[in-house]
């Protein structure tokens, strides 16, 4: 039995769920607690990984040196496969699963989302398919938010990857040119524009 998330903390059964974010990481395809058992064996042989709707510059990638006795082949994208080769362990199997990634190293990759089929094999019988869903996130532009008020200074907030920033600004907002920031005036009025050239804060 093959498990890509054992204790389904990301989605039910056998599969894993993650998000990729443009620009941002590659992910793994399993979370960490991946588990294999097998009843009648305690080795493995191979390890299919396959996209199955691969997209421009789509990869998967093998990170780093894979445990004794197993090979890992390069990823070819006509296929969408990447396989893992050799006899080595139920352990040795899971740790390689976790050096597996999935990138997309374009600039504006689909937003589809990725299917990813992982299957083992004792030699004798295949596994189960287990599924890796690859939810893919465009991040065009990161948004401020700035409520401000009619005099003095005031602080806007930014909402990025997850996590809150509150900065006080005296006079203006320099913000790099790929931002865009909408604020809110005190009259509630909402206004958005994209800051291209904005200096320094003093």
């Amino acid at each position: 039995m093959l498990n890509l998330d054992a204790d389904s903390s990301t989605t039910g059964g056998v599969d894993y769920l993650t998000t990729f974010v443009d620009g941002g990481p590659a992910v793994e395809m399993v979370d960490t607690d991946v588990l294999i058992t097998d009843s009648d064996a305690i080795e493995l042989t191979s390890a299919t990984v396959t996209l199955t709707n691969p997209h421009t510059d789509d990869v998967l990638l093998f990170n780093g040196t894979p445990p004794p006795g197993i090979t890992a082949s390069p990823y070819d994208p006509a296929t969408g496969i990447l396989t893992l080769t050799g006899t080595a362990s139920l352990a040795a199997y899971q740790t390689a699963l976790l050096q597996i990634t999935f990138d997309n190293t374009g600039t504006n990759p689909s937003t589809e989302t990725r299917i990813i089929d992982v299957v083992v094999n004792d030699g004798t019988a295949a596994s189960n398919i287990a599924h890796a869903i690859i939810e893919v996130a465009v991040r065009h532009q990161d948004v401020l938010m700035a409520e401000m008020r009619d005099t003095g200074p005031f602080c806007f907030l930014i909402r990025k990857f997850g996590f809150d920033y509150a900065r006080s600004v005296p006079h203006l907002i320099a913000l790099p040119n790929f931002l865009s920031i909408v604020v809110v005036a005190s009259n509630r009025q909402h206004h958005s524009m994209t800051n291209n050239s904005a200096p320094s804060v003093a």
